[in-house]
């Protein structure tokens, strides 16, 4: 017994050995994330402020916006510092490439530090922005409220727009921003900008402001009050004449339904068995009447037009051309005539019977001699 005790110390002796002899875990290295990018809008060549705007505090709130301002630090410094200065690096490099448009990506995407690719953005849209004050100036001047859009949207594009002024140094005083606003509302609210002009109290914006949404709160409830009595109003009155014309329907029912009333003769035939809409012999009447054809009937019209039209006939070129009106003649033959005297200019022209023209050559007098009888021009 005593021996396989000692066996058995001796065995628990040699695995408590064994088990201190295990190598201690290595300590691996912290890996922190990268900031979210999907609540950023893509950049592509537009709203540069804003989006300059949400990179710098995103990278601002996981502590490494500092690698956009500063440089590479050099070899001598602290390694923990140059460890923090290239991790920020990343940090911001990969953050801005992410967030920008493919075209720009291709731009930047061989730039090494974020402080670069920072610094080349803002001067290049900054630059194209500066060029933008006079369009600011003239959409605020030109801006009018609309009836067909939300007021509280309108306002915060008035609010934008005073944004836009101040991001392109053109301050406004206050007054005069509360003044615009006034007259920028629209026609419908003439007696509540009335109002406003009479007050002496020299009103802030933001007291415009909130005054303005209250008054658009107040207008659309009493909208409301006025279209749900105006409902009610409809349905009381559709019960209303319901009612009266089934009272209406009721009254019409004979006071004695068992009395029979005395049937009257036909007024056609005579017979008392039916009335007159229905006799037999007004049907037949009326079947005469309907087979006669009388539609687009003429009778007694004898008069008969015709009417025949020659145009453009011509033939026998060489014979005479009449003029039953005319004193003067044409003919083709110069030997018939009796004097004759030739045109030099050739300026006169004749029309003939089929529209065409011809030169008169000549002028003369001649003996015409037609069935036996003779006729001598003038």
């Amino acid at each position: 017994m005593a021996n396989n005790i000692d066996a058995e110390n001796n065995t628990d002796t040699a695995n408590i050995g064994v088990t201190s002899a295990a190598p201690a875990p290595v300590a691996l290295p912290y890996a922190r994330s990268f900031p979210d990018v999907s609540i950023i809008e893509i950049f592509a060549n537009e709203n540069f402020k804003c989006w300059q705007e949400r990179i710098f505090s995103l990278l601002d709130v996981h502590g490494v916006a500092h690698a956009l301002l500063h440089p590479q630090p050099s070899a001598d410094v602290d390694n923990k510092i140059v460890e923090s200065w290239q991790y920020a690096n990343k940090v911001c490099r990969h953050t801005i490439l992410q967030t920008i448009s493919n075209e720009l990506f291709d731009v930047y995407c061989s730039y090494k530090e974020a402080k670069a690719i920072w610094e080349a953005l803002i001067k290049k849209f900054t630059t194209e922005d500066s060029t933008k004050q006079k369009f600011v100036v003239g959409k605020f001047y030109q801006w009018q409220m609309r009836d067909d859009k939300e007021m509280n949207i309108q306002i915060n594009e008035f609010q934008k727009m005073l944004e836009d002024l101040k991001a392109e140094r053109v301050p406004l005083p206050e007054k005069f921003v509360a003044g615009v606003l006034i007259e920028k509302l629209l026609d419908s609210w003439s007696d509540y900008k009335n109002n406003l002009k009479h007050k002496q109290k020299n009103f802030t914006i933001e007291e415009i402001v909130t005054h303005i949404l209250i008054e658009d709160s107040n207008r659309k409830e009493s909208a409301k009050a006025r279209m749900t009595a105006l409902k009610a109003n409809l349905v009381q009155n559709s019960n209303n004449n319901r009612k009266r014309y089934e009272n209406k329907s009721q009254g019409c029912k004979p006071k004695n339904p068992n009395l029979k009333r005395k049937k009257g003769s036909c007024f056609v035939c005579g017979k008392p068995s039916h009335h007159a809409s229905r006799c037999k012999y007004r049907e037949r009447n009326d079947k005469e009447k309907t087979n006669t054809h009388t539609a687009n009937l003429a009778e007694g019209c004898d008069i008969i037009a015709a009417v025949i039209s020659q145009v453009n006939i011509v033939a026998h070129a060489k014979e005479w051309v009449i003029d039953s009106g005319a004193t003067r003649y044409i003919y083709a033959n110069r030997e018939a005539f009796s004097s004759y005297t030739p045109l030099e200019d050739d300026k006169e022209e004749v029309y003939l019977g089929d529209s065409c023209t011809t030169k008169v050559l000549g002028k003369g007098k001649l003996l015409l001699k037609l069935f036996g009888k003779n006729f001598s021009p003038c």
